[in-house]
């Protein structure tokens, strides 16, 4: 994945996963979810901030883990994540703009 980034421009310096935790939580506004295990496990575990969680893809559609994957199952995932994060901007956009916030 870092080897791809680097090959489309985008780095992953400093970039580092971390647990989910309570604290955590009540800190951001969401929390997205590359799997739908991954989000009911958070859901399970934080039921009082189960709204914050959801899956990364709005069609609820699980993005795969390509760790044991071959490269072109990477860049698969690659592709998928980079689609929808650049929806999720555009949507957020809209948002922050019509609340006038941006």
């Amino acid at each position: 994945m870092v080897a791809l980034g680097k090959e489309r421009g985008v780095s992953f310096k400093g970039i580092r996963s971390k647990p989910c935790t309570e604290e955590l939580l009540q800190r951001v506004d969401a929390v997205w979810c590359m799997e739908s295990a991954h989000a009911e496990i958070l859901q399970e575990r934080y039921p009082l901030l189960s709204d914050k969680v959801e899956l990364f893809s709005p069609d609820g559609s699980d993005i795969d883990d390509p760790y044991f994957g071959s490269k072109q199952d990477v860049r698969l995932s690659f592709d998928a994540i980079a689609a929808i994060a650049e929806l999720r901007i555009n949507v957020l956009k809209e948002e922050l703009t019509a609340a006038g916030r941006l």
